[in-house]
């Protein structure tokens, strides 16, 4: 048996526990860190992708601002992920309930 690497295991259960449906979902989300950046990633969250619009929870109104200003980067970057099509980004306030307070 060959050596796994620990994070593609997780990835690989993640999205076999998501379904097929939450495919693209699953993607958007574990791809977020690195398509935005450790510092707005940890400040805003994926909530949704339905009908190619994706929501984004933010945790307040001045990193809406970030996100609203880098929205057509944001797109650019986002629809070259294969196989996803992300049509309009969606914006809210809401802070993300975390485990560690």
């Amino acid at each position: 048996m060959g050596v796994v690497r620990a994070g593609s295991a997780i990835d690989e259960l993640l999205y076999w526990l998501a379904g097929e449906e939450n495919r693209d979902f699953m993607t958007l989300c574990l791809q977020w860190k690195k398509l935005v950046g450790e510092l707005i990633a940890d400040r805003s969250f994926v909530q949704r992708f339905e009908n190619g619009n994706l929501h984004i929870g933010v945790e307040n109104s001045v990193w809406m601002q970030e996100l609203v200003l880098n929205r057509v980067r944001l797109l650019e970057q986002l629809n070259q992920l294969p196989d996803i099509e992300v049509k309009e980004l969606v914006f809210f306030i809401r802070s993300q309930k975390r485990i560690n307070g």
